[in-house]
Protein backbone atom coordinates (compact mmCIF):
# COMPACT_ATOMS: atom_id res chain seq x y z
CA UNK A 1 0.00 0.00 0.00
CA UNK A 2 0.96 3.58 -0.21
CA UNK A 3 0.20 6.57 2.25
CA UNK A 4 -2.86 7.09 0.20
CA UNK A 5 -4.27 3.48 0.82
CA UNK A 6 -4.26 2.35 -2.63
CA UNK A 7 -2.40 -1.32 -3.29
CA UNK A 8 0.69 -0.86 -5.62
CA UNK A 9 1.38 -4.95 -5.35
CA UNK A 10 -0.36 -8.08 -5.08
CA UNK A 11 0.01 -11.49 -5.90
CA UNK A 12 -2.38 -14.16 -7.61
CA UNK A 13 -3.65 -15.84 -4.25
CA UNK A 14 -4.51 -11.90 -2.68
CA UNK A 15 -6.19 -11.38 -5.69
CA UNK A 16 -7.89 -14.54 -5.92
CA UNK A 17 -9.09 -14.30 -2.25
CA UNK A 18 -10.07 -10.56 -2.87
CA UNK A 19 -12.83 -12.00 -5.63
CA UNK A 20 -13.85 -14.77 -3.74
CA UNK A 21 -15.12 -13.55 -0.39
CA UNK A 22 -15.86 -9.97 -1.05
CA UNK A 23 -16.28 -9.71 -5.07
CA UNK A 24 -13.10 -7.44 -5.66
CA UNK A 25 -11.15 -7.23 -8.65
CA UNK A 26 -8.15 -5.77 -7.80
CA UNK A 27 -6.70 -3.33 -9.58
CA UNK A 28 -2.49 -1.72 -9.28
CA UNK A 29 -3.23 1.64 -7.86
CA UNK A 30 -7.20 1.15 -6.45
CA UNK A 31 -8.12 2.25 -3.04
CA UNK A 32 -9.08 -1.13 -2.09
CA UNK A 33 -10.10 -0.50 1.42
CA UNK A 34 -12.68 1.74 0.03
CA UNK A 35 -14.21 -0.89 -1.60
CA UNK A 36 -14.27 -3.63 0.80
CA UNK A 37 -18.00 -4.67 2.21
CA UNK A 38 -16.73 -5.34 5.87
CA UNK A 39 -16.29 -3.45 8.70
CA UNK A 40 -12.87 -4.90 9.16
CA UNK A 41 -11.71 -2.25 6.59
CA UNK A 42 -12.19 0.73 9.30
CA UNK A 43 -9.07 -2.27 11.32
CA UNK A 44 -6.62 -2.82 8.43
CA UNK A 45 -6.98 1.46 7.95
CA UNK A 46 -6.31 1.61 11.38
CA UNK A 47 -3.37 -0.84 11.26
CA UNK A 48 -2.00 1.06 8.03
CA UNK A 49 -2.06 3.99 9.71
CA UNK A 50 0.17 3.05 12.64
CA UNK A 51 2.67 1.31 10.12
CA UNK A 52 2.59 4.78 8.10
CA UNK A 53 4.71 6.16 11.35
CA UNK A 54 7.17 3.07 11.61
CA UNK A 55 5.58 0.20 13.55
CA UNK A 56 5.75 -2.96 12.73
CA UNK A 57 2.83 -5.14 13.75
CA UNK A 58 1.95 -8.50 13.25
CA UNK A 59 -1.61 -9.41 14.62
CA UNK A 60 -4.14 -12.50 14.24
CA UNK A 61 -7.43 -11.18 12.64
CA UNK A 62 -10.85 -12.88 12.57
CA UNK A 63 -12.26 -12.61 9.35
CA UNK A 64 -16.05 -14.26 9.24
CA UNK A 65 -17.47 -15.35 5.48
CA UNK A 66 -20.64 -16.71 5.39
CA UNK A 67 -20.56 -19.89 7.57
CA UNK A 68 -17.14 -20.18 7.43
CA UNK A 69 -14.77 -17.73 9.68
CA UNK A 70 -10.62 -17.83 8.39
CA UNK A 71 -8.40 -15.76 10.71
CA UNK A 72 -5.21 -14.52 9.18
CA UNK A 73 -1.55 -13.73 10.94
CA UNK A 74 -1.15 -10.71 9.19
CA UNK A 75 1.81 -8.42 9.23
CA UNK A 76 2.07 -5.11 8.26
CA UNK A 77 6.01 -3.40 7.98
CA UNK A 78 6.41 0.48 6.99
CA UNK A 79 8.74 0.51 3.68
CA UNK A 80 11.31 3.24 3.41
CA UNK A 81 12.96 5.49 0.74
CA UNK A 82 15.57 6.72 2.44
CA UNK A 83 14.66 7.83 5.68
CA UNK A 84 10.73 8.45 5.11
CA UNK A 85 7.98 6.39 4.76
CA UNK A 86 6.45 5.59 1.51
CA UNK A 87 3.94 2.71 2.34
CA UNK A 88 3.57 -0.10 4.10
CA UNK A 89 4.05 -4.10 2.84
CA UNK A 90 0.94 -5.80 4.45
CA UNK A 91 1.85 -10.56 4.76
CA UNK A 92 -1.13 -12.46 5.20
Amino acid sequence: FDTEYRIIEFNKAFETYAKSTDNITLQKGMPVLDVMNRPQAAMFKTLLNRTFKGEKISQVVEYPNGSITFYFLMNYNPIYQGEKITGASLFV
